[in-house]
C-alpha cells in the first residue's frame, strides 16, 4: 500500500512540475537538446512574455471561406 501511496504522490509532484516548466518554456530539456542537435544551432527556450499582453486586447478570430453547399441530385 506505501508503495501506491508513493507512486501517486511523485505522478502529482511530476504533473505538477510540468506544468509549471510549459508555463515557462517551449518544450522539456530533452526535447530542447534533440531540437538543438538535429537543426545543428540552440533553439530558443524561453517562452515570449505574455505580461506584456493587455487583458483588454480583442480577441483576433481566424476566418476562412465557407465551402459551396454540395448540390443535391434529383
Amino acid at each position: 500500500m506505501g508503495l501506491v501511496v508513493f507512486g501517486i504522490a511523485i505522478f502529482a509532484l511530476r504533473a505538477a512540475t510540468s506544468c509549471w516548466w510549459l508555463a515557462r518554456y517551449n518544450a522539456g530539456p530533452a526535447e530542447w537538446l534533440c531540437h538543438s542537435l538535429v537543426s545543428g544551432s540552440p533553439q530558443a527556450m524561453r517562452r515570449h512574455d505574455t505580461a506584456s499582453v493587455r487583458a483588454d486586447a480583442p480577441v483576433r478570430r481566424i476566418t476562412r471561406p465557407r465551402p459551396a453547399p454540395l448540390r443535391e441530385e434529383a
